[in-house]
């Protein structure tokens, strides 16, 4: 055969069998075409769906849990066509158009019953087809919440989140967006009252709250059908029976706190100690599973159930994640779960102070808590050296209360609710209060006898964490207010306030000279330089100008000032009548 007719043969063998294979699968070249670029527009019609109303997914969908509802976007995938899937979005009344198939009903069924109902159609029309259905993207719903709620109102979001997560994210929304600015003291006042709460009763193993409402919540659907939710029966379950989705038009109602209910509760060495309505049906596995993590000090085999108290306590074998080991008990109205705890070994009697600054060898060095003092510690690390400056030495201890946690507003109401200050001196304790210091009290001078005596007080006592500050001293003092020159001057060595006023050109015709400071660099009191104190290094002066007295004030003094004068003068002259008689 020559080369031409080889040729020949070899296009003729590719065009036929491309024929054949178009017309083995259905569709010409002109369809494949037309599919693929319907492919391309599926795609990028994707990209839309996924940036459209982008919110947070909330929880994982459960197929025979989710009910599919209008705008739910469901992905097909028919091997037997293309490869790729197929977004198609459920219409308002809740069908959906399957392409070759037609028109699908999916009113009151799950996912799960939705996508079988979808294959059966399409399997019906070609029965080799190969099919997989996903819900792509759940849609957004409007809901109604409202009772024993902060904010109640009206709120969009995925169906694919539970009762329990719209709940979180309404909140959530108008505390940072819809809130108005005279609801705002309220809602914190309502957060610190809860923190406190948890605080209070933090490593007791009792529950500060009481919560009917999280196993109570009504809602009602728009079909007329009411379900009741369980938020915390749904939290420590697989499948969260009890904690169901939203749909489009439901009316969540959170009831408020019942008068009078039965209860079950979980305390002892678990992270959540809880207190909870009772309800039917309810199993000592959930209520262990509500109090969701041991404690690094429960007893596994100090674990006790009591259902009511006429009846012998039940010991409970669990392991270390909570769940039962052999029979699992239905509760009754009052059980309760107590988890007691191992015998705590304190081993560790030392503790640790770290020393820096002026001293031989800085670092952190072991103590006896309650018994090691401060000499002790310095000469351990050295002794001072020649730059330490005492005035400026201090002694600082780790405060018991996490800084995360601390509210200065809230320890300032607490301190003044049964104080006499009057509002002056009240703005004043304000500021003291949130400035305060974790120092210990404590004379460096004293201690080491550089003023009249040395004294034993100073010599603390040291607790674990302590830490020892022995600075240099900076070697100025700096002056500012109504003087001619302000700034840093040099350190100069027993010296009063009025020698470096003088050094910094003296005082201005402004100033108000017996109101003159001195600011100690170290704990920021102001002493009275007229007293004849010398200056430290590191200290500060300042010089103000007289009071501001708002206008009129000053004549209404003078006035009071002339009134009493006249008062007395008639006064006295009303004794000299009297006694000239």
């Amino acid at each position: 055969m020559s080369l031409f007719s080889k040729a020949t043969f070899l296009v003729l063998f590719i065009v036929f069998t491309n024929s054949s294979y178009s017309q083995d699968k259905g569709f010409s070249a002109i369809d494949s075409d037309k599919m693929f670029q319907n492919e391309l527009s599926s795609a990028a019609s994707s990209q839309k769906l996924i940036r459209a109303d982008a919110m947070p997914v909330g929880n994982v969908v459960v197929p025979e849990k989710y009910y599919i509802g209008p705008g739910d976007v469901i992905a097909i995938q028919d091997m037997s066509q293309l490869n790729t899937s197929n977004p198609i979005v459920v219409t308002p009344d809740i069908s959906v158009m399957i392409p070759r198939v037609g028109i699908l009903s999916l009113k009151g069924k799950t996912l799960a019953e939705a996508t079988e109902s979808i294959k059966s159609a399409i399997t019906d029309k070609n029965s080799g087809a190969e099919v997989y259905i996903t819900l792509y993207k759940a849609r957004t719903v409007m809901i109604k919440i409202r009772g024993n709620v902060r904010l109640p109102g009206v709120y969009n979001c995925p169906a694919s989140y539970r009762v329990s997560t719209a709940l979180q994210l309404s909140n959530q929304e108008r505390n940072t967006t819809q809130t108005a600015m005279q609801q705002m003291p309220a809602l914190l006042k309502q957060q610190e009252e809860i923190q406190d709460s948890e605080k209070m009763f933090a490593g007791s193993g009792l529950s500060g709250t009481m919560d009917y409402a999280s196993r109570n919540i009504l809602v009602h659907h728009r079909d007329g059908t009411s379900e009741i939710v369980d938020i915390e029966k749904g939290s420590v379950s697989e499948t969260h029976d009890g904690d169901i989705y939203v749909r489009e038009g439901d009316e969540i109602y959170i009831p408020y706190e019942a008068n009078d209910y039965s209860v079950i509760s979980i305390s002892g060495q678990v992270y959540r100690p809880a207190v909870l309505p009772f309800k039917k049906g309810d199993k000592a596995s959930m209520l262990l599973r509500l109090g969701l993590a041991l404690t690094q000090n429960a007893d596994l085999d100090n674990v006790n159930l009591i259902l009511t108290l006429d009846q012998p306590k039940i010991v409970l074998k669990i392991d270390e994640d909570l769940n039962i080991i052999g029979e699992d008990y239905d509760l009754l109205p009052g059980s309760s779960i107590i988890i007691g705890k191992s015998k705590v070994v304190k081993s560790v009697s030392y503790g640790k102070v770290s020393v820096t600054g002026e001293v031989g060898a800085p670092g952190v060095y072991i103590i006896k808590p309650g018994v090691t003092r401060v000499k002790e510690i310095i000469e351990m690390a050295g002794g001072m050296t020649d730059k330490a400056y005492l005035p400026l030495a201090y002694v600082m201890r780790r405060e018991d209360n996490s800084l995360s946690s601390y509210n200065s507003k809230q320890e300032y109401f607490k301190k003044l609710q049964y104080s006499n200050l009057t509002l002056d001196d009240s703005t004043r304790f304000n500021i003291d209060i949130q400035i305060k210091k974790p120092w210990v009290s404590c004379d460096f001078r004293k201690l080491y006898g550089t003023v009249e005596y040395e004294s034993k007080h100073n010599n603390v006592v040291l607790r674990d964490n302590d830490m020892i500050v022995l600075p240099s001293g900076p070697g100025y003092v700096y002056i500012f207010g109504q003087v001619n020159q302000p700034g840093y001057i040099p350190f100069v060595k027993n010296k009063t306030m009025d020698w470096y006023i003088e050094q910094a050109g003296g005082y201005t015709e402004a100033a108000k000279q017996d109101r003159a400071r001195i600011i100690r660099g170290k704990t920021q009191v102001w002493i009275n330089g007229e007293d004849g104190a010398f200056v430290f290094d590191g200290d500060e002066i300042y010089v103000p100008r007289p009071a501001d007295i708002p206008p009129g004030i000053e004549v209404q003094t003078w006035g009071v000032i002339a009134g009493i004068l006249g008062s007395t003068a008639i006064l006295i002259n009303v004794l000299m009548t009297v006694f000239s008689k």
